[in-house]
């Protein structure tokens, strides 16, 4: 029911739908919302913002640090963790700028039908995925010089394939389209940190950094 909700909302949203979201991929944040599992929500062209940018939220925002995966082809089918990797392009550093806009204490099923708080999201330079080890990259955002988390890509749901499995089979279920090009965002490595003022930068093992403001 919350994802048909999610859909209606996502059909009347302005833009052009660029990619998908994984989101409480960890225990914790799902026990903290009252759900068992992870869930998805979409990305819209508006949301991309370039590197080096002063950020300027309309609203409360969260800041995590991410992976992206461009995909090569249309999928249309399940996938598995061990066939995922042939259908990927590139693969990337983001923050993602989320923004729950939710009121009193919120659950899973009202991140659900409020399209997962996807908001904005800054793409780093993308890689060839056969150079890198997904699960071997160190993620550390800090704030004017502070770190804030350091973490690593594999304690995203045990694995960057697994949740990027896992994500795309949730696309195909709920029939999103998958196109080549567009971009799916596998869930936060480390803590989510609240948007202060402030100088940030992530650092990614192998991949390199994202630099940003918030005023």
């Amino acid at each position: 029911h919350a994802y048909r909700l999610q859909r209606a909302f996502v059909d009347v949203l302005p833009g052009k739908i660029i990619g998908y979201k994984a989101a409480l991929t960890a225990p914790v944040a799902q026990a903290s919302m009252g759900i068992d599992r992870p869930v998805m929500g979409v990305l819209f062209d508006w949301g991309r913002i370039d590197a080096g940018s002063t950020l300027a939220p309309a609203r409360r925002i969260i800041l995590e640090t991410e992976l992206g995966f461009r995909i090569s082809r249309a999928i249309d089918s399940h996938v598995t963790p061990a066939t995922v990797p042939g259908l990927i392009a590139s693969v990337s550093p983001m923050i993602e700028i989320a923004a729950p806009n939710l009121v009193a204490k919120s659950t899973g099923i009202d991140l659900i039908a409020t399209n997962a708080a996807s908001y904005q999201h800054i793409e780093g330079m993308r890689a060839d995925p056969a150079s890198i080890d997904v699960d071997g990259i160190n993620a550390a955002l800090s704030r004017d010089g502070e770190v804030l988390h350091n973490a690593s890509s594999s304690t995203v749901m045990q694995g960057q394939w697994i949740s990027l499995a896992w994500l795309i089979n949730q696309i195909v279920d709920l029939k999103y389209a998958l196109q080549p090009g567009m971009l799916l965002m596998t869930g936060a490595i480390g803590a989510p940190q609240p948007a202060k003022t402030g100088s940030y930068r992530a650092d990614f093992t192998g991949l390199g950094s994202i630099a940003f403001e918030v005023p």
